[in-house]
């Protein structure tokens, strides 16, 4: 979930399927309204080979990584609140409270991911 919450990967086994392509700096991490340019965008990918696939979808996976990704750029630009919503991160924390459902998960996901898209159509137009 910090991913998620705060585009920051703590992950000391190596487990998660998103990782930093680069070691940059996070003030690498930057938006420019100026250029319309994503410093930083690119730092992190996908590794396809850790999707657990029976639980994630590689569009969820996808998802995934755009949120964390444009987290850390509304945080370097100083335009987030609460991103993502307590309402929204309370249904995330119930899916992994209980028993496991990937249609719950996924349509979380997309609410998440609806809701980071529509503060970055801010911050791009704003």
């Amino acid at each position: 979930m910090g991913w998620i919450v705060h585009g920051q990967i703590i992950d000391t086994e190596g487990e998660f399927f998103i990782h930093r392509v680069v070691q940059e700096p996070e003030e690498k991490f930057k938006f420019s309204k100026r250029n319309i340019e994503m410093t930083g965008w690119d730092i992190f990918t996908l590794d396809s080979e850790l999707i657990p696939l029976s639980l994630v979808s590689l569009e969820t996976a996808g998802k995934i990584l755009f949120i964390g990704k444009s987290v850390k750029i509304l945080r370097s630009s100083g335009k987030i609140s609460s991103i993502p919503s307590s309402n929204i991160l309370s249904d995330l924390q119930s899916i992994f409270q209980h028993d496991y459902c990937q249609i719950q998960f996924e349509s979380t996901i997309e609410k998440i991911r609806h809701s980071i898209a529509q503060e970055m159509i801010k911050l791009i137009i704003g």
